[in-house]
């Protein structure tokens, strides 16, 4: 076995990526909710408020504003459910249903587009901050080690010299 220990099994692996699929189906009836005004309705019979701290949408707050929320919630939702249509094909035995996969991806895109404009960060400027991190990790190429054993506080010093 390699260091780390024993490898995850193929019912572990599945049982992990359907409980991402059911937490992005979950997340995805609490966006309906709050966003879009649909019904919901509570697993929980406690009533418990926890504090939310919301910025505005003017960006000048120190705390994200609904649309931001709202953005991040909807890359979740939609990655589970590009997932879904992975899991389904290599668990199940589905034939991979490419054009809804295409489809999952511009929804990811467009609410990446809406963080990235919330953020007033292009498209290029993420991309490029996100190549000089990996290259400070990768110096040469993919490394297994390089992946397990990362430095984040200089990937964090990267990313803060290359937010400007």
């Amino acid at each position: 076995s390699e260091p780390g220990g024993p490898h995850p099994t193929a019912s572990d692996l599945s049982s992990a990526l359907e409980e991402a699929i059911e937490t992005g189906h979950r997340v995805d009836k609490l966006k309906r909710s709050i966003f879009y005004g649909s019904r919901f309705e509570s697993s929980t019979d406690e009533g418990r408020e926890l504090p939310i701290y919301v910025g505005d949408d003017a960006g000048e707050s120190a705390h994200p504003s609904p649309d931001m929320l709202h953005s991040a919630m909807g890359v979740f939702t939609e990655a589970a459910e590009f997932l879904e249509a992975i899991v389904l094909s290599m668990f199940k035995g589905e034939p991979f249903d490419q054009t809804n996969a295409v489809e999952e991806l511009g929804d990811l895109e467009w609410y990446m587009a809406v963080m990235r404009q919330r953020l007033n960060v292009s498209q290029e400027k993420v991309q490029r901050i996100n190549i000089a991190k990996l290259r400070a990790r990768y110096p040469d190429k993919f490394e297994k080690a390089d992946a397990l054993d990362r430095d984040l506080d200089r990937e964090r010093s990267i990313l803060e010299s290359n937010s400007d």
